[in-house]
């Protein structure tokens, strides 16, 4: 899945894009993952690829949520 990140949007709707792709099923699950890790106060705009095999560390990496780490 290819999917573009826009300024001003919120983990929240990533997660959407990606539950919407078929790349992970657990909404709640992958944002409480974010949460944990603080992953999702860094997120970055930008176009970015993920795919279904990945692990939420990998796609929160791929998608620069980590850019900052």
């Amino acid at each position: 899945l290819t999917f573009t990140v826009e300024r001003g949007m919120y983990s929240e709707a990533v997660t959407r894009i990606l539950v919407q792709g078929g790349i992970i099923t657990n909404e709640a699950e992958f944002n409480q993952y974010l949460s944990d890790t603080g992953y999702d106060y860094m997120i970055q705009t930008g176009v970015f690829t993920v795919n279904s095999g990945m692990s939420y560390e990998e796609i929160a990496k791929e998608s620069k949520f980590s850019l900052l780490v």
